[in-house]
């Protein structure tokens, strides 16, 4: 693990233990099973419940490491073995708010690698709070039973501001700034581009560009390395 610790946090199955409410939202969630990165109190992050409306699993990974691609594509690869179906990118986001255009940035990056790959989400045709529900209700429809990956920005603690989470569960694009949009994916990726606060919008418009496309560029690059590494398995395997 390129020498990243990690400890690891399990509750017991049949005894679910209540996070406390959502600050943005109002909400409780439950959460049977979470996996933390180490020195990760998970009371006490928000953007968790901002953002994931149920997971099982969560990692956080430092962007700023140089591992944390490789790192993230281990995760991801991890969580996609469960599925016998490959997975669709559905990438969330608007290319007019820069901490908000993580999801297609990654989505234009991903189909200039893999042109083939099943990605929704691009800078020309983004995912938005417009057209989400139509984009779910296609995806499930022309891709069923395959796990879908969504990937969105993130606001969150300060602590974790240029950290990727991963995991296993569904996010609730637009929790973040008071939006209900409904739920999105059976996995997920996320980068916090920015501290929750009472002018959500405001910090996402203040992002920086370079930080937005660091964490697509390594988003991207997991992705095509799990792609490629698939690829080549199956060439091996019709020699």
């Amino acid at each position: 693990m390129h020498g990243v610790k990690e400890k690891k946090v399990i509750l017991q199955q049949q005894s679910v233990t209540p996070i406390p409410k959502n600050i943005a939202t109002g909400k409780a969630f439950f959460f049977p099973y979470i996996f933390f990165s180490e020195g990760i109190d998970f009371i006490a992050n928000a953007e968790r419940t901002c953002f994931m409306k149920a997971f099982d699993e969560i990692y956080y990974i430092d962007s700023r490491k140089p591992e944390a691609e490789d790192i993230l594509a281990l995760r991801l690869s991890q969580l996609l073995a469960r599925y016998p179906l490959p997975p669709v990118y559905l990438c969330i986001g608007s290319d007019r708010v820069t901490g908000d255009s993580l999801g297609p940035l990654v989505g234009t990056l991903l189909l200039k690698v893999q042109p083939t790959l099943p990605v929704i989400g691009t800078l020309t045709d983004p995912v938005h709070a417009l057209n989400l529900k139509h984009t779910l209700s296609f995806l499930s429809e022309k891709f069923p039973g395959h796990p879908i990956v969504a990937i969105d920005a993130s606001l969150g603690s300060r602590s974790h501001q240029e950290f990727f989470t991963v995991g296993s569960g569904s996010l609730e694009p637009g929790a973040g700034v008071d939006k209900i949009l409904g739920s999105a994916g059976d996995l997920f990726i996320t980068g916090i581009v920015a501290p929750t606060g009472p002018l959500p919008q405001l910090n996402l418009q203040t992002v920086r560009l370079s930080l937005v496309m660091r964490f697509a560029e390594c988003i991207a690059g997991a992705v095509a390395s799990l792609t490629l590494e698939k690829e080549a398995a199956c060439e091996k395997l019709s020699l």
